[in-house]
């Protein structure tokens, strides 16, 4: 089988801002019968490749045979780890490129290569190409080659590299000395925004797609960004335990989303979901706390207003109106038991007005409230509007019931009325 090897000596300088050397050496024919015409034709486009790559310089005038045994070389395709060292002292390579290339018939080759580091000698890659023996296709297929054990993306022209960027230290996929594509940005530790890291999409030197950012507090989002910016659908986590998984625009919150509290919170809310508008949360949204009640209905200025419906975990529910966070104006009561209650509230209080208190029956009962408590008489009555009973309170406590006989009761026979719960008003 007729082989081929080409040796490619690729300059990876620790200096950011340097180009890569890339010294060519002469193409290694183990066989000794590949025409010196193709072995031109495999050099020079390998050189033209590497010099049209920004940020790298290809040399292709590099005497072999002052360190290795040519004639040996060629023949076996071998390279000491010593030789190694020294073409990269002689070159300033840090990274050799062997590519062997076998005859798959009398017109087609395949060309297997590896990338050797210089320091250790290890194979840190290898690609294959197929090519015939025109000079067209020599000459594309060498390019293909080249590119890829350059680590170039052959769709947006990135390749891997170790940059120094806003001040840091990234590596990743590069194009024209900018992250693009793939890649991890670690902050300078005096950088102004307190940034730790940041690990993901890059577009034109820009965070953009999906990222993960960290920050010197402890703080992490992991999500969607635009032009620098958190954007789209992300979650951002605080370093005292508070989640917020939901929508951003600007690096805010923008949209709808949910917020977790931090276990140890002082409000004792476990969740908050809606809408929010610049950090704002804004219009419908859903509260719930730690003891289970849920709070669905209007929002501004982080407190409940507007109107809305509290639900708790026995079951009861209230309907009414906030304001400031406060229960202001009507509000209704729907117990578990089918009961429901109609009153007023004034600064989150019941306000000394009337109120009426409806069993599943159709009964009702109409009165007042003085300081949040029962007051006066209250009178209750079948859903026709017959009079029941009479109940007197003072400062929330019964002093005094006084029955009636209804006409469509048997004689003698009184109506009792049971305790009403009021517990839950707050």
């Amino acid at each position: 089988m007729k082989k081929l090897f080409i040796i490619i000596l690729s300059t990876l300088s620790l200096m950011t801002f340097a180009q890569k050397k890339v010294a060519i050496l002469e193409c290694v024919d183990r066989e000794c019968n590949v025409s010196q015409g193709v072995k031109l034709m495999v050099r020079s486009s390998l050189s033209m490749a590497i010099a049209e790559t920004p940020g790298y310089e290809a040399f292709d005038r590099v005497d072999i045979a002052s360190i290795l045994g040519e004639q040996e070389f060629q023949r076996t395709g071998l390279i000491k780890e010593t030789d190694i060292r020294k073409l990269g002292e002689m070159t300033g390579a840090s990274y050799i490129l062997v590519a062997e290339v076998a005859y798959l018939n009398e017109s087609t080759v395949i060309i297997l290569a590896k990338f050797l580091d210089v320091e250790t000698a290890k194979i840190e890659g290898s690609s294959s190409v197929h090519s015939s023996t025109s000079i067209e296709d020599l000459d594309r297929k060498c390019k293909l080659l080249a590119r890829k054990l350059l680590k170039l993306d052959l769709e947006t022209g990135a390749i891997r590299s170790k940059i120094t960027y806003e001040g840091g230290i990234y590596e990743g996929e590069v194009v024209n000395g900018k992250p693009h594509g793939q890649g991890k940005l670690l902050y300078s530790l005096n950088n102004v925004s307190n940034y730790v890291s940041y690990e993901g999409d890059w577009f034109d030197g820009e965070k953009q797609g999906k990222g993960t950012m960290i920050w010197k507090n402890g703080d992490k989002y992991v999500g969607n960004w635009k032009n620098n910016k958190q954007d789209g659908q992300g979650n951002y986590y605080w370093a005292d335990g508070s989640i917020y998984n939901g929508n951003w625009e600007d690096s805010k919150k923008n949209g709808q989303g949910v917020f977790y509290y931090a276990p140890n919170n002082s409000s004792n809310i476990v969740s908050n979901e809606g809408y929010w508008l610049n950090d704002k949360e804004q219009g419908q949204r859903t509260i719930i706390w730690k003891d289970g009640t849920k709070y669905v209905g209007g929002w501004e200025n982080d407190k409940r207003n507007g109107q809305g419906t509290e639900y708790f975990l026995n079951g009861d529910k209230l309907i009414g109106t906030w304001y400031s966070d406060k229960r202001n104006g009507k509000v209704i009561w729907h117990y578990i038991n089918g009961d429901r209650e109609e009153c007023q509230y004034l600064d989150g209080k019941i306000a000394d007005e009337d109120a009426t208190y409806y069993w599943g029956t159709g009964e009702y009962m109409t009165g007042t409230y003085l300081n949040g408590k029962k007051s006066g008489k209250w009178i209750k009555r079948q859903p026709n509007g017959t009079i029941i009973c009479t109940y007197t309170y003072k400062e929330g406590n019964l002093i005094k019931t006084k029955e009636e006989k209804t006409s469509d009761m048997p004689k003698g026979i009184f109506r009792k009325v049971l305790a009403i719960p009021f517990s839950k008003k707050k």
